[in-house]
């Protein structure tokens, strides 16, 4: 008898890893949930926001005279049209009291009917509709619409429509989303020994787990979805090799180590991993040049921050380059598209074209021939002709 009662409770403690191997991740799942969902005690921290009113319910305009006057502004735009009379002055006087209408819409009030709503979006669509068909609209001159236009942009009175809203809401969603944030960071080695065990437990090796999940750095960050991608792929029976998740890992160190090379270092980092001979090669390449640069010498000169990042094809390339002095608050930007006319392994001509922007608001269009120089020890880049055209400016 005494033996059966040790052979039965030995069974159950030899059951005790097993039940983990199954359950833990589960129970580690509902452990994360908590501690991201917990409410805080602090008050402060929890989501809270505090509408004030402007106006009163009497202020706002009943639905049904709000549909009946937009129907009105809506029809009168074609009887003036027909008659000749559709005006810059009288279309944007309409489309003014449309706007006021809307705006003080019942629904928008403090204590609005139930049911009572209009939606305002549609109204505005079927009175654009009924303007841009108006013949006389059509028929506008340049001067004309431009004077329609600036309407818009000088009328006191519109403007102070536009601006106008009854209510004001101030919430603590920023003090909140930060607090779940924060939380959910202190999950994230709880949500990699989940994914850790869900792959292991297939009677897959410990090796094979960790280099399933460092292989992608997303499915530590992204932990819920990897774990919902670790459980279809044990249903679907598709898992990817041993050599393919090492492959993955040795490409993203490679591209952090270049990264780090060129942003400590200066000049051209680029990152390639070693690929399958049964694959075909794409053609393409990345190239990242990312500088911070401090001069030790001469006068004093604030901190400039350098970054170029440039995708090469054969017969293309497309580059983006930003230039910043975080001191002074001032940028720089040129994004551009160049076809090679002369490509081969240590030369390259290239035709660009280019759109420039920097802090003080210039925005410039850029042409020119963009001449390149790879060598083992270095790389050359001279914009050998380069015009500059900026806009509402002399070239």
């Amino acid at each position: 008898m005494i033996q059966a009662i040790n052979e039965f409770y030995c069974s159950r403690i030899l059951q005790i890893p097993k039940l983990l191997k199954i359950y833990s991740p589960l129970l580690l799942s509902l452990l994360c949930g908590l501690i991201i969902l917990l409410p805080p005690s602090d008050r402060s921290l929890r989501y809270n926001s505090q509408t004030t009113w402007h106006v009163t319910q009497a202020e706002m305009i009943l639905t049904e005279k709000a549909r009946e006057e937009a129907n009105q502004l809506t029809a009168q735009v074609s009887e003036l049209s027909n008659q000749g009379l559709l005006t810059p002055e009288r279309i944007f006087g309409l489309q003014k009291r449309l706007k006021y209408v809307l705006k003080h819409l019942e629904q928008n009030g403090p204590n609005p009917r139930p049911g009572y709503v209009i939606m305002d979006g549609v109204i505005l669509m079927r009175f654009s509709a009924e303007r841009d068909s108006s013949k006389q609209f059509k028929s506008y001159t340049k001067e004309e619409f431009e004077r329609y236009q600036n309407f818009f942009k000088n009328d006191p009175e519109f403007l102070e429509i536009e601006k106008f809203w009854p209510s004001t809401t101030v919430t603590n969603w920023k003090v909140t989303a930060a607090r779940y944030i924060q939380r959910y960071i202190l999950t994230l080695p709880l949500g990699m020994i989940i994914c850790l065990i869900l792959v292991a437990r297939n009677q897959n090796s410990t090796g094979y787990a960790l280099s399933y999940i460092i292989s992608h750095p997303l499915r530590i960050l992204i932990y819920p979805l990897a774990i919902l991608k670790i459980l279809w792929d044990g249903i679907s029976g598709e898992r990817e090799s041993y050599k393919q998740n090492v492959q993955r890992i040795v490409s993203w160190l490679s591209y952090a180590i270049m990264t780090s090379v060129s942003l400590f270092c200066g000049g051209v980092a680029s990152a390639q991993t070693k690929k399958e001979s049964k694959k075909k090669v794409t053609g393409y390449t990345l190239q990242l040049d990312t500088r911070v640069i401090d001069p030790i010498e001469g006068p004093p000169s604030p901190l400039t921050l350098f970054n170029r990042t440039t995708l090469n094809s054969k017969r293309w390339l497309v580059e983006s380059i930003s230039t910043q002095i975080p001191e002074k608050r001032t940028w720089a930007h040129e994004s551009g598209f160049g076809l090679k006319l002369v490509h081969n392994p240590r030369t390259t001509v290239s035709a660009m074209g280019i759109v420039a922007v920097d802090s003080s608001g210039k925005h410039k269009i850029v042409g020119g021939v963009q001449y390149f120089r790879f060598a083992p020890t270095y790389t050359i880049a001279v914009p050998v002709i380069r015009v500059e055209k900026t806009l509402n400016g002399p070239i």
